[in-house]
């Protein structure tokens, strides 16, 4: 099924009659499918009732906001009114914010009370008439509506009648709150506020208030050992503690949280000053400025008591914390993470991603039902990747506290990169995606214009990189294990599943997924907690499938390919890989750079050392590179050396007595006039002759050249199967429907044994045989790919056939789709 198609379906879906769930969905494709815009599509269809029903759009950032919007403006009908509405300090989409700059501090101290700047400032605000944050919030027409992520946990973001979510929005709902250990502390008198919840000194309201209070505290002291540790929930249902009680306290907490509301509205009457509005709401401070980080530390001991007693024992989301304070010491804290919930929540709601997790999108969408995968290939995509090395963010940027060592390590390591970036451009547009601080290190600050950098956490939807020749992708996400158990206790604090602190990230088994269909062996990083690995996973290979994404590699044609190059040893999921190499082969040495650089190779060590300035110290030194070059010492690759489609072969002869006939390559695109460019360096030329055709090269050594690229699937037949067995195999694959192909999946033996059952080529012993053998290994972790393994070794000709048919019928997108009723997913291959 393609994107279109389960869009479609999803359509037809919603038109159906009501019923009590709302239709919560979401289409999981490779990035570069178009999700987004068959979206809009299936969106205009809807034209008459988006005039009378409000669509909210959410992307990452406001960046893709504005892009989005002018896509929207070109597909959906009028009546639509597609709008934006920006974050409040926004200057992506216009310079000016849409809240006025003399208010954004003002605003930020509200916030940070845990009050409402919607309701305490706006109201009163002296630029409110011409405010667009303030239209913003009085804007309920209907129609579509795209916003940033950040307003999905804000009421203004549920006011809306169905929602798309473009990219992933999880991890982003991860909340956490320090709490004071001290004011728990039973023998502290929290102050209740008069007033709004019939509280009143002495009145038995608020004796009760505090006797509740005061009761649930000393139940979680008694718990947690007098605040020293984190207390499970056996220790706090043995200490009497109940939902109920936890539920009571929490309200009592928001009702002290009042007071912080109260103060800031009379302040606001008497004085605009900030550092007078500070004066007058310190004292509220002092007494409520805690109190909504206690409610939601209540709150998570509610929503957590009420779990069944053989659940689990741990707290999730809980840990603590010693922190340095203002007066020289230190305060124990107790950390609490929690998940915001999305004001949509309880209506239809579409996800587009290109990396969701199913049991991930349940937590944040109750409702969430169906789950279309698309999987798309990407042909005219060359993988390699470099598994020698991880290139982690230590080494290409460092801690801030490296020695002059280091620091010159990690220098050195970012310059490696670059070159490797310069190499395989050979002067034409190349991405760079790695860490912020490689983006902003002075070696890519410095790097050639046709660059063009990025960095992890920014990438989401960017379409900047859509059309470069080659794509460089250096290094990965790797969180630490603690961080992760931190998110993934936050996020699952309400569920069965327990995240226990003091996991670790270490090694597992992989592989490399080859485009010829083989598995190659690498070694993973793996948190030690299932649940934690689902988060890592998001974190580090999530990002890298969404850095290789950015290339729109299934947009890819013949005419318009692109260069992939992974620079870590992280296996990326789905992506089929071409070539295996080591990170040192793909660093040019100085003659391979130069040609990068300059478009000219020179194939005489002494003309090189006179043309190009700078490049060699003495000829001498010129004369032994080459040598070096020309014995192999070098191990670059000429298959990474990029393709230069201007490429020309000259032969010359400088003028005089003694000089010897010589070749050059020149790149025509950067050097149009390579005889006047010899005169230039080297003095007149007696001989001059230039063969404007892809010349082959002199020998193997000279750089940048590039020869045909052979049928792997012919290679992989006369390595597997007997020449008198090649024909008929041929034939088969001519014959053969590619939907058989499009039914199998390479981690899947059950659809290798149903594709070599309908392809004949197997008895039916045999696959009774192979099926035992997948049967046997039941309990391994690792069945799938050993049993396919297994299967495929003992039946080359299988492989060989299903090799044949993908490159003889390749359809434009692979991806084939099967429902799951029971689960309502739809998976492809």
């Amino acid at each position: 099924m393609t994107v279109h198609e389960g869009s479609l379906r999803i359509t037809a879906r919603s038109r159906m009659a009501p019923i009590k769930a709302p239709l919560q969905a979401a289409v999981l494709a490779t990035p570069g499918t178009g999700k987004t815009e068959l979206m809009l599509l299936a969106a205009a269809d809807f034209g008459a009732a988006l005039a009378e029903k409000r669509v909210h759009i959410l992307v990452p950032d406001n960046t893709l906001s504005r892009e989005l919007l002018e896509r929207a403006r070109k597909i959906l009908p009028p009546e639509a009114n597609p709008r934006l509405h920006r974050g409040r300090m926004d200057t992506v989409v216009r310079d000016e914010p849409p809240c006025h700059p003399s208010m954004h501090a003002t605003v930020q101290l509200v916030e940070a009370l845990g009050a409402s700047a919607a309701e305490l400032v706006c109201p009163t605000c002296p630029f409110a008439e011409t405010c667009e944050w303030h239209a913003q919030n009085r804007d309920d027409a209907p129609g579509v509506v795209i916003m940033p992520h950040a307003y999905a946990t804000l009421p203004a973001g549920g006011r809306c009648d169905a929602a798309v979510i473009d990219e992933d929005i999880v991890l982003s709902l991860h909340r956490a709150v320090p709490v004071l250990v001290s004011r728990l502390d039973p023998s502290e008198h929290p102050k209740l506020l008069t007033g709004p919840r019939g509280w009143a000194l002495g009145n038995t309201l608020e004796l009760n208030a505090r006797f509740d209070l005061h009761d649930a505290g000393r139940k979680l002291w008694d718990a947690s050992h007098g605040g020293t540790r984190v207390p499970t929930l056996p220790a706090l249902r043995a200490a009497g503690l109940t939902p109920q009680a936890a539920k009571l306290a929490k309200s009592i907490e928001y009702g002290r949280a009042e007071g912080i509301k109260a103060a800031l509205e009379v302040a606001f009457k008497e004085s605009r000053d900030l550092d007078q509005i500070r004066k007058l709401t310190a004292k509220a401070v002092r007494d409520y400025g805690d109190a909504w980080k206690h409610a939601k530390l209540w709150q998570s001991l509610e929503v957590q008591l009420q779990l069944p007693d053989d659940a689990r024992e741990t707290l999730n989301g809980w840990r603590i914390e010693e922190r340095p304070n203002e007066h020289g010491g230190s305060d124990r804290l107790f950390v609490v993470g929690y998940r915001a919930r999305l004001k949509f929540e309880d209506k239809p709601v579409l996800a587009l991603d290109a990396t969701g997790d199913r049991s991930l999108l349940t937590l944040a969408l109750p409702y969430f039902s169906r789950v279309v995968q698309v999987a798309a290939d990407a042909p005219h995509a060359h993988v390699i990747q470099a598994i020698d090395t991880k290139n982690g963010k230590r080494a290409l940027v460092g801690n801030g506290t490296d020695d002059d060592r280091r620091e010159g390590e990690s220098a050195a390591r970012r310059r490696r990169v670059v070159e490797v970036a310069e190499a395989l451009a050979v002067g034409r547009e190349t991405g760079l995606i790695s860490y912020k601080g490689v983006e902003e290190s002075p070696e890519v600050r410095n790097a050639p214009e046709h660059i063009i950098p990025g960095h992890y956490g920014l990438l989401r939807g960017q379409n900047k990189w859509k059309g470069v020749d080659v794509l460089l992708v250096a290094g990965r996400m790797m969180p630490r294990g603690a961080d992760v158990e931190d998110i993934a206790g936050g996020l699952f604090f309400d569920q069965p599943e327990a995240i226990v602190q003091g996991g670790f990230i270490g090694d597992g088994e992989g592989s490399y997924l080859m485009r010829s269909g083989e598995h190659v062996p690498a070694r993973v990083e793996m948190h030690s907690s299932p649940v934690a690995e689902k988060i890592r996973r998001q974190i580090t290979e999530a990002e890298l499938v969404q850095a290789v994404g950015r290339a729109r590699g299934v947009q890819r044609t013949a005419e318009e390919p692109v260069l992939v190059a992974v620079l870590t040893s992280t296996p990326v999921p789905g992506l089929l890989v071409d070539e295996i190499v080591e990170f040192d082969d793909l660093v040019p040495n100085s003659i391979e750079l130069n040609f990068a650089r300059t478009g000219v190779y020179l194939n005489n060590a002494r003309h090189a050392f006179s043309a190009f300035d700078g490049l060699f110290k003495t000829e001498h030194a010129a004369k032994q590179a080459y040598k070096r070059e020309r014995l192999g010492t070098f191990p670059y690759k000429k298959y990474i050396k990029g393709n230069v489609p201007n490429l020309a072969r000259v032969e010359y002869q400088c003028a005089g007595v003694g000089n010897k006939k010589a070749s050059a390559l020149f790149d025509l695109s950067r050097v149009t006039d390579p005889r006047a460019w010899l005169t230039q360096r080297l003095g007149p030329v007696a001989h001059f002759e230039i063969n404007s055709s892809t010349p082959e090269a002199e020998n193997d050594n000279v750089p940048l050249t590039q020869t045909a690229k052979p049928n792997k699937a012919e290679l992989l037949l006369a390595e597997l199967i007997p020449a008198n067995q090649r024909a008929e195999l041929r034939t088969l694959a001519a014959n053969t429907s590619p939907d058989l192909l499009a039914k199998l999946t390479p981690h899947d033996f059950a659809s290798w044994r149903r594709f070599a059952k309908k392809s004949g080529l197997v008895s039916a012993a045999d696959l009774k045989e192979a099926r035992t053998f997948w049967e046997r290994h039941g309990m391994h972790p690792d069945r799938e790919r050993r049993a396919v393994t297994h299967f495929l070794n003992k039946h080359p000709r299988v492989r060989a056939l299903a090799a044949l048919i993908f490159e003889t019928k390749p359809p434009a997108i692979n991806c084939l789709s099967g429902v799951d009723k029971d689960h309502s997913t739809e998976q492809a291959a």
